[in-house]
């Protein structure tokens, strides 16, 4: 039993690492999604103003007014591609995340069973032990009458 009371404690960090890293990843996927949706509201937003009659509306009243909205669909693109390069960065730590719960779930689940055998293998002493005694027991008995 010492050998397990000494395991017990690693497989339990084992599986509080474990859950740390089940919750980290489940944190970056939400990121991703907050991400996903971001983009998708800007892409949505620039596509309304590739559609819409806005150039033609802009230009009709002065070439200042155009030159800003040529300038504010600029900012408009460079927010959309910040935001792919964020997302891109945040998915990858996803997956490096993913690779590390991978990683402490087999550590987890490896000292696990290497408890549980430990605790088998001393159930088993333990049983050969107690049969021993009976056997003594019974030959004593036996060598008595």
């Amino acid at each position: 039993m010492a050998r397990k009371q000494r395991l017990a404690p690693v497989a339990n960090l084992a599986r509080h690492q474990q859950l740390m890293a089940e919750k980290a990843l489940a944190d970056a996927h939400r990121q991703v999604n907050s991400r996903k949706d971001m983009l998708t509201q800007l892409q949505s937003f620039r596509a309304q103003y590739d559609q819409g009659d806005y150039r033609s509306q802009v230009g009709a009243r002065s070439m200042a007014a155009l030159r800003d909205f040529e300038s504010f669909l600029e900012r408009l693109d460079l927010a959309i591609e910040q935001q792919r390069q964020e997302l891109a960065q945040t998915e990858l730590a996803a997956k490096e995340l993913h690779l590390a719960l991978q990683t402490a779930t087999t550590r987890a689940e490896s000292l696990q069973l290497v408890l549980e055998r430990s605790q088998a293998l001393a159930q088993r002493r333990d049983q050969a032990r107690e049969q021993q005694l009976l056997d003594e027991l019974a030959t004593m008995g036996a060598l008595r009458r």
